[in-house]
């Protein structure tokens, strides 16, 4: 499948990252203080929820190499198309952004480098066991690698209730 965008759509898109980039350079700057050398400056993860995959590409066109969903579905089938859009040399690397339920965990580790807001640890556990059944069958020959391999690993981000209140 060929994603195609309008080069008007394009340059929207470009403008608009580089109004947010512009923003992050700006917000970093007035931190400067705060920051040590050896601090990076924020990620930008370019959430494509609700657009289409050919806008990714786009943006992928305009420098972006990291994007996020919060819908299994919709992610796994952008994650898809883009990476035969973007061959294997330098891929997009995919967050999954929001809850997820623990049923969604083996499709996730098919193509997200990183999940963020894993708030339980059954959800742990089944990422991992996801990820080790991946990684396993791929040793066999049996399917691609698991997309975060290349980087050393799955990503998880720990959500931590902070509030004192008792459930």
């Amino acid at each position: 499948m060929t994603l195609t965008y309008s080069p008007e759509r394009r340059a929207e898109l470009s403008e608009r990252l580089s109004e947010v980039q512009a923003r992050i350079r700006d917000a970093s700057a007035d931190m400067s203080g705060a920051r040590t050398a050896s601090s990076p400056l924020p990620e930008l993860i370019v959430v494509t929820k609700f657009f289409p995959a050919s806008d990714a590409a786009a943006l992928y066109d305009a420098g972006v190499r990291a994007v996020g969903e919060n819908r299994d579905q919709e992610a796994a089938g952008k994650a898809r198309e883009l990476a035969a859009y973007t061959g294997g040399d330098d891929p997009l690397r995919w967050s999954f952004i929001g809850q997820l339920q623990t049923n969604k965990a083996k499709s996730v580790v098919q193509y997200a480098h990183e999940v963020q807001s894993v708030d339980r640890p059954q959800l742990a556990d089944a990422l991992s066991k996801a990820y080790s059944n991946r990684l396993a069958r791929h040793e066999n020959g049996e399917v691609d690698a698991p997309a975060a391999l290349a980087h050393g690993g799955l990503r998880c981000l720990i959500q931590v209730g902070l509030d004192t209140t008792v459930e």
